[in-house]
């Protein structure tokens, strides 16, 4: 059984996740027959995520008693949970900054360092909360991977043809730093936990088939009511800057997508926690049909270019795009593929 490991980190990738999880229960065809979701998330209260977990232990419970043989299509694809949970915990809970990193501990030279380089707010910044848009914390506290319980019994699981999708966003500090920081350890030889023992099945991880989606803004958020560092007005200035990163990740990934949206909807500003509960967009909606796209069949020659020896020769670039701008999206926007997909599981829903 072939089976797709999704890496759905900080706010976004729950979201993301979560509309995949409903074009499953839809009845979408997947290339695979296991979707494996996990999420990477300092926040672990934020009502996005606690939705997300809702939705899928629904959706396990509703797998187990569908009929998947006969004609029923709906939650017909399994969710496997790995040790029964969705969340890839970090081991470290510090709440602050400068207690992660032992300020208090440097010396007086290395102290004056730390306050040359990261603001007093920064440095005090209440991380259970995030990392609140800034992604050179978060590429700090994020490695750690390893060592999460989770993350071994990942490696454990794996079997050859297995696949590996990951979903961030790049505008934020969760994403941004989360997806090149995990990247870079699934492509490194030998990883090992905390006890020096090489995970399990690391050879295979390292040659997997791999795609990723970064989604670029496609919300802002009201000014700020409490001491939240979130500044949407930061938004296109932080992509831009992580961009110019990215592109040290070709012929890392088969298969990058992007999306935006230039018509931003505007949230409410929530630091975190259980107000954080925004409206479902249709970017997210999209995004969810990047991981489709990555493991269909018909499209394997499009998405992968591998030589001989399994290294990737060239990645594969993907963008989604609509016919034309529009405040509301109807089936007449959209590309032929994408309303073919959607009106014929609106079909199969009703009939």
């Amino acid at each position: 059984m072939s089976k797709l490991y999704i890496f759905g980190i900080g706010g976004t990738g729950s979201r993301v996740v979560k509309s995949l999880t409903m074009l499953l229960a839809s009845g979408v065809d997947c290339g695979v027959d296991t979707i494996v979701p996990i999420i990477v998330d300092r926040d672990m209260s934020n009502k996005d995520l606690s939705r997300t977990k809702l939705l899928i232990e629904n959706y396990v419970d509703a797998n187990k008693i569908a009929e998947t043989k006969g004609r029923n299509r709906f939650f017909k694809t399994r969710i496997k949970l790995l040790n029964n949970e969705l969340c890839l915990q970090l081991m470290d809970n510090t709440q602050k900054f400068e207690d992660f990193i032992g300020k208090s501990s440097m010396s007086r030279e290395n102290q004056a360092l730390v306050d040359m380089l990261f603001s007093k707010e920064t440095l005090n910044m209440d991380m259970t909360a995030g990392f609140q848009g800034n992604p050179n914390i978060g590429s700090v506290v994020l490695n750690q991977f390893e060592n999460s319980d989770v993350f071994k019994a990942f490696a454990k699981d794996f079997k050859d043809g297995d696949k590996i999708f990951v979903i961030s966003s790049i505008f934020d500090g969760t994403g941004a730093s989360g997806f090149p920081l995990l990247r870079k350890i699934l492509h490194t030889p030998n990883v090992k936990d905390g006890n020096g023992i090489v995970l399990d099945n690391w050879g295979l991880i390292n040659n997997a088939l791999i795609g990723a989606i970064t989604v670029l803004p496609y919300f802002t958020v009201s000014s700020a009511t409490d001491e939240s560092l979130v500044n949407s007005d930061t938004f296109i200035d932080k992509s831009r800057a992580a961009l110019s990163y990215y592109k040290t990740e070709d012929k890392n990934i088969d298969t990058l997508y992007y999306i935006a949206d230039k018509q931003t909807t505007t949230y409410d500003h929530n630091k975190g926690g259980d107000t954080q509960r925004n409206n479902a967009h249709f970017v997210e909606l999209a995004a969810a049909l990047a991981v489709l796209d990555f493991v269909n069949p018909e499209k394997v020659n499009k998405n992968i270019h591998r030589d001989e020896y399994g290294k990737i020769k060239q990645t594969t670039y993907k963008e989604f795009g609509i016919h034309s701008n529009a405040s509301e999206i109807n089936f007449d926007n959209l590309a032929d593929e994408t309303k073919d997909l959607l009106i014929n599981l609106c079909y199969f829903a009703i009939t």
